[in-house]
């Protein structure tokens, strides 16, 4: 894939899923291990699977969060049933 399809996909990688920055960054990894593409060209596909990354923490962070606050809420549900069959 090369470069190609790099700069339709940096428009902003805060817009894309999960699936789809981990895509782009295995695709950057394997552009960037390749060890062919020009300096200027690498540096910027660097800096794209840096965002890639980033998005994708904070996407995992917040699904975690998500997650916690569901866990939390069903065990304060069993409690209060708890309680009020007692």
């Amino acid at each position: 894939m090369g470069s190609e399809g790099s700069e339709q996909f940096m428009a902003d990688t805060s817009l894309k899923s999960f699936e789809q920055n981990i895509e782009r960054l295995q695709q950057i990894v394997k552009d960037l291990d390749e060890g062919t593409l020009p300096l200027d060209e690498g540096m910027k596909l660097y800096k794209e699977g840096v965002d890639c990354a980033k998005t994708c923490r904070k996407l995992l962070d917040d699904a975690n969060h998500q997650l916690t606050l569901w866990r939390e809420g069903e065990e304060k549900s069993l409690k209060l049933d708890e309680t009020e069959s007692k």
